[in-house]
């Protein structure tokens, strides 16, 4: 079944050059928007074994994050000793 859209000329332009820039075809761009929109992307569904491989290695690379800041949360925030803003 073919549906022709009629769409606004800026419109037409972003979606062309949406395309081009991840290497699709027009029409292959859309099917991905509407696959995405949808929740039904192609990709095959990961067994419970790969998604927790897949944690793991989240969490190692979560881990090996360089501490940028070496405060604790509260003295970020600005709370003192008590639990109230510090002025």
């Amino acid at each position: 079944m073919a549906i022709t859209l009629e769409l606004r000329p800026e419109i037409e332009a972003r979606l062309v050059s949406q395309a081009e820039a991840v290497g699709l075809p027009v029409n292959g761009y859309v099917e991905k928007l509407v696959q995405e929109h949808a929740g039904t992307s192609t990709q095959k569904a990961r067994t419970p074994a790969e998604t927790r491989q897949r944690l793991l290695e989240l969490a190692k690379r979560w881990h090996e994050l360089p501490t940028l800041d070496s405060r604790s949360p509260d003295e970020i925030i600005g709370y003192d000793e008590f639990g109230l803003p510090a002025r």
